[in-house]
Formats: structure tokens, C-alpha cells, sequence
């Protein structure tokens, strides 16, 4: 019996975005994103949106979720095999006349079902299984073998908080997954994250954005836990007051006097870490600046296109300085550069995207993008050939992003827009995140 593979998708939920990209990055407030993650046979597609992971990933396969956390985890999507000649209405949990989930048994070993979540007795592995049992979706020729998905709980006293440094992480992953390089295709140094232990130097009363994220003691492994069950603050133990808004129990945004000292403490069913150490230092104290920007890789679509950039700036120790009010300028024609997409930190750091010149001009783009600051400037040389337009691209009505930064080399009326490609782009950020440095 000739037989194709159907995709069941929950109606009444956002539609899981499919292809290269295995994640999707959805940045709010919160900064949360939430990725989808499947079970071992691939039948069933699950999202849980109460689970914080870090800034840079959401809950997926092979993270472990703090003990005592419960994972409700809601089916969005089931891939089986269906007769080709069948047309029928099909769903995932929405309680349809073909519904995946009432093609299964759950039942959960290491633990149990509350409420549709899954729940742990203690530290450990806990498995979710799905046994088929006869369903309309059977009679209508469908084929379902036996399932699961494995959680790893982890106690509280085996956790640890960090200061999550994403983008950096990120970056060196996605070079090693060959998706972004720097221009010159080499890679992204380690040193460009703050050495564990050391404080971070911040240019005094300019705002910087810091996330937390809980890991393994052993390992480094990231670990979930619910935002609602935790609570960020920051204490000034030199000098002060120190200017904080916190975002939610994950992220907040700091503006520390010149000499001032203080720490971000993270509190989690009773204890308190202290994530990381701050400190607010003198413009004066920069004594070097290096770009270092990100495109995308040979192998990829439209490599050299721009990415991202950071100025990294140093003082005459070589301690990484954050914070600074940068001033970017473009060179040879126009780059949206700034914060488009997702909270970049502090003025240091840029996304940048090919959204200032008209997507049917497709000849080929060369710029010279420039960070100075007090004196001190470095400069990337950017080339790349840009995305052939689709028919439909051909718009009377395109007008540039908000940001664009350069010559003048585009139309500057009406309102901004940004280029799906961008939105695209910005996906990559939820790959290969669960792995974190030591």
C-alpha cells in the first residue's frame, strides 16, 4: 500500500516554523524563546512555554529541568504515515475527530502525570511514554509505533547561576554548526566572553543588560526552571546607589556610578546565588577597541552578508569593558545597524541586516562598517552578494529600516520595514544552545 508522511498540526496553536531552521527565537520582554523539541520516533512535536532556559535557547531535546519543576509540555505537531489517497481533517490535541494524542497511552515512568505535566519523584531520568491504542486515526490507515521523551531532573543543591553570556556563546556555536563566521571565515575567539570569576567592568552610568542562567554544577549543562518561581536583585557592596531595572527573574538592565561595586543575586526555593559581580569604571579606562563582527558563512545563503558586531573594548590589563556609547558608521553605501530584533545588551553590540537598499537593486554590496570611541576606532570590510528578489518582491511601496546607517544610497521616506530574510536570520539563535562553556 503506497503511503505518504502527514503532518498533524494543532490548529488552535501558532504554527512550528520547519526547514533549516530548528528553532524558533522569540524574544519579548522576557527574552524567552521557545523552540520545539519531538519524541525519539519523530511522531510527536511538543512546545512548553513555562520553561526558561536561557536567553540564547528554550527547552529542548537533551535539557535538564530543575527537580521539582513541572513540564507541561503541549503536542503542536505529529508526523505519521497515512494512505496518500485519504483527505481528511487532521489535528494534535485539539480534540478533532483525528487527534494524535487520543492515538496514545501516556504514561510516565520516574514519575507522573498532574494535570497534563510531567512530574518527577526525585533527581534522575523520567520517561514519557506514548503506547498506541486503536483510534479513529488507525482505521483511517495510519501506522503508530510506541514512543517516548526523557527529562533529566536535577536537584537544586547540584545547580549553579551564571551570568548568561549568549550572544558570544551562540556565535562560537553557530561557527562550529558552519552558519556564521567573521569576515575573514575564521571563528570566534574564547576570549571574547568575561573569564569565570572575573568581574564585569561596565563604563559608569551608561545602562547594560545581563540574563542569568542556571546550569550544572557537573557538566555545565543548562537547566530549566520556571521564571515565576525565581527572583533577581542587585546589591551594591561598594559605593552606590546602584540604577537597576529588572526585567523579570532572568534578565534586568544595570547603570553603575564610576567606582561603584555590586552584585547580581538570584534567589530560587530558598537560596540565593550570587551570579555574577559588577563594577562601574571611568571612560578613561579604555585603552583598546577591536570589532569584531559576525556574517554569514560560506555554505550558507548569501554568505558576507552582515550579522552582527561588538566593539570590544579593553583597559591596559586586557579586562574586557562594557557598556560604551559606540559610534557606528557605514561606509560605501548602507546597513540597518542597531537593535532590531532581540535586546542586544548595551550600545557595544549591533545587529546589522541588508535592509537600506532596495531589494531590486541585486548588485553585488561593499561596505566598510567603523566603531569609535574617545579617540580610539577599529573597521570591518564587509562584501557579499545580495538575495535575488522574488516576483513579489517588486513593491512600490518598500521602504528602508529605521536604522539605516551610511551614505545616502536608498529611499528615506515613509515608514521602516525590516526584511523577512532578517526575521530569518534572527532564528539561528536558538541552535545549538543547550551545550554551555565552563
Amino acid at each position: 500500500m503506497d503511503r505518504t508522511v502527514t503532518r498533524i498540526r494543532q490548529l488552535s496553536s501558532r504554527p512550528a516554523i520547519r526547514g533549516t531552521l530548528l528553532a524558533t527565537l522569540v524574544f519579548g520582554l522576557a527574552g524567552c524563546p521557545v523552540p520545539d523539541f519531538t519524541s525519539e520516533e519523530g511522531q510527536l512535536t511538543l512546545q512548553t512555554r513555562d520553561l526558561y532556559v536561557g536567553a540564547g535557547g528554550g527547552f529542548s531535546n537533551g535539557v535538564s529541568v530543575l527537580e521539582g519543576t513541572p513540564v507541561c509540555a503541549q503536542c503542536i505537531e505529529a508526523t505519521v504515515a497515512l494512505d496518500d489517497e485519504l483527505d481528511i481533517d487532521l489535528s494534535c490535541g485539539d480534540g478533532a475527530e483525528y487527534d494524535a494524542l487520543a492515538c496514545f497511552d501516556q504514561a510516565v515512568e520516574g514519575g507522573g502525570l498532574e494535570d497534563g505535566c510531567v512530574v518527577s519523584d526525585g533527581p534522575g531520568y523520567v520517561s514519557w511514554t506514548f503506547s498506541p491504542v486503536d483510534c479513529p486515526l488507525q482505521d483511517a490507515g495510519a501506522v503508530l509505533v510506541p514512543d517516548q521523551v526523557t527529562f533529566g531532573f536535577v536537584a537544586q543543591d547540584a545547580t549553579e547561576v551564571i551570568v548568561d553570556q549568549w550572544l558570544e556563546d551562540t556565535a562560537t556555536d553557530l561557527y562550529e554548526a558552519g552558519i556564521l563566521a567573521q569576515p575573514d571565515g575564521s571563528g570566534f575567539s574564547e576570549a571574547l566572553r568575561n573569564p569565570e570569576g572575573e568581574p564585569f567592568r561596565v563604563i559608569a552610568d551608561e545602562p547594560f543588560r545581563f540574563w542569568v542562567q542556571l546550569r550544572e554544577v557537573v557538566g555545565g549543562g543548562a537547566v530549566a526552571w520556571r521564571l515565576a518561581d525565581g527572583e533577581l536583585t542587585v546589591q551594591p557592596t561598594v559605593g552606590g546607589p546602584v540604577d537597576a531595572t529588572i526585567a523579570d527573574a532572568a534578565q534586568l538592565e544595570v547603570a553603575l556610578p564610576e567606582g561603584s561595586e555590586a552584585e547580581i543575586r538570584f534567589t530560587l526555593g530558598g537560596q540565593t546565588w550570587v551570579a555574577g559581580r559588577l563594577i562601574g569604571v571611568a571612560p578613561s579606562a579604555v585603552d583598546s577597541l577591536e570589532l569584531v563582527a559576525a556574517v554569514h558563512a560560506q555554505g550558507w545563503d548569501y554568505p558576507g552578508t552582515p550579522f552582527a558586531a561588538r566593539a570590544v573594548l579593553r583597559d591596559a590589563d586586557g579586562h574586557a569593558i562594557y557598556g560604551a556609547p559606540i559610534k557606528w558608521t557605514v561606509r560605501g553605501g548602507q546597513l540597518a545597524v542597531g537593535e532590531v530584533m532581540i535586546q542586544i545588551p548595551g550600545a557595544d553590540y549591533v545587529e546589522m541586516a541588508d535592509a537600506c537598499i532596495d531589494p531590486a537593486d541585486t548588485s553585488p554590496r561593499s561596505m566598510t562598517l567603523k566603531a569609535s570611541y574617545r579617540g580610539r576606532s577599529d573597521s570591518v570590510e564587509f562584501s557579499w552578494d545580495p538575495a535575488e528578489p522574488e516576483e513579489s518582491a517588486d513593491d512600490p511601496d518598500w521602504t528602508p529600516a529605521e536604522t539605516c546607517t551610511g551614505g545616502c544610497s536608498c529611499r528615506s521616506d515613509g515608514p521602516s520595514s525590516t526584511p523577512a530574510a532578517l526575521a530569518a536570520a534572527l532564528l539561528l539563535g536558538g541552535l545549538l544552545t543547550v551545550r554551555r562553556r565552563i
